[in-house]
């Protein structure tokens, strides 16, 4: 699946209310989006489309962008360790009912 980065660095930036634009903001956050992006696509062995609006891997990936732009990585990951769960569970009942097919 092909992302548009650009696009999700946009967004990331408005959902964390980063309103400035500069080389250097930009490179950071779009670092933490790709870093994002091999986090969960690990987690659920599988690409995710984080263009889906509500999606819970843009959902995830948003927050984690958010901890990170604070320095705060850490805490995400016990903050939203449901979520995270959540979303690895839902990921392998997808694959178990798509083997069933």
């Amino acid at each position: 699946m092909k992302l548009n980065l650009d696009k999700l660095l946009g967004d990331v930036k408005n959902d964390i209310d980063i309103t400035w634009s500069d080389v250097s903001t930009d490179k950071k956050v779009l670092e933490d989006i790709k870093t994002g992006i091999r986090k969960f696509d690990r987690l659920s062995a599988t690409e995710n489309d984080y263009t889906e609006e509500g999606s819970a891997c843009r959902y995830l990936l948003f927050n984690y962008c958010r901890y990170a732009w604070n320095n705060c990585i850490p805490d995400f990951d016990s903050n939203y360790k449901k979520d995270i769960m959540d979303f690895v569970i839902d990921h392998e009942v997808s694959k178990e009912n798509e083997k069933k097919l």
